[in-house]
């Protein structure tokens, strides 16, 4: 699915439930929970990022669901619709694994975001928070957004961690890292064994770990 677009209908005949024009397959569960819960509103779908901005410019909807994969193309729509439709309000759904593409979307001014394995129930749930004027993450989305962050914070104290290490540190923990013991350490960088003790002393308290496998864990990507 590319495009989602719910709008309320002005047309009577249309009153007693769920108008759904469709171009592609979609699963039955989202067609089915959207039309038993938002009645006297029309569903048209577009069947790309263009043909969606297209249509949100001509029918100015309330909600656009938005299931483009591309990282590009999906910021490129959200912005564009963001910008010339005022009132409408852009919901993201995402590929499992793809927390990069959720945050840039964020950033372009989608106001809510569930996975595309979701059920059509917690579509709705999103669909009626954003309508009230809030923004919704699922809760799966924003589990895997929090682990991400962690991690990511993990990684930056790691690098001003190391930063504190001199060149000569570096090249010590470096030789720990190949399994070099303090004597080969010592001959390879021609220094004596009680100076690279004094050095992994040193690197072992800027590093705030207790021995040499705590230092070499340290120094694995996350």
């Amino acid at each position: 699915m590319c495009e989602l677009i719910l709008r309320r209908t002005y047309d009577d005949r249309h009153n007693q439930g769920c108008c759904y024009r469709r171009t592609a397959t979609l699963p039955r569960g989202l067609i089915g929970a959207l039309t038993s819960t938002f009645k006297k509103r029309t569903i048209e779908q577009a069947s790309n990022g263009s043909e969606g901005i297209r249509l949100s410019h001509q029918l100015d909807p309330h909600i656009v669901l938005l299931g483009i994969a591309n990282q590009n193309e999906a910021v490129e729509t959200i912005a564009k619709i963001s910008e010339k439709c005022r009132s409408t309000k852009v919901i993201y759904l995402s590929t499992p694994g793809n927390e990069v593409v959720v945050q840039e979307v964020l950033r372009a001014g989608a106001r809510g975001c569930v996975s595309k394995v979701v059920s059509g129930v917690e579509i709705v749930r999103c669909i009626q928070a954003v309508l009230l004027g809030e923004s919704y993450i699922s809760p799966s989305l924003a589990a895997q957004l929090l682990t991400r962050s962690t991690q990511r914070n993990r990684v930056n104290r790691r690098d001003d961690i190391f930063a504190t290490l001199t060149t000569r540190e570096h090249k010590i923990m470096q030789s720990v890292a190949l399994g070099l013991t303090n004597k080969e350490i010592a001959q390879k960088l021609v220094l004596s064994d009680n100076t690279i003790k004094c050095y992994m002393t040193q690197i072992m308290q800027k590093l705030h770990v207790r021995n040499r496998l705590e230092a070499v864990l340290l120094l694995r990507p996350l």
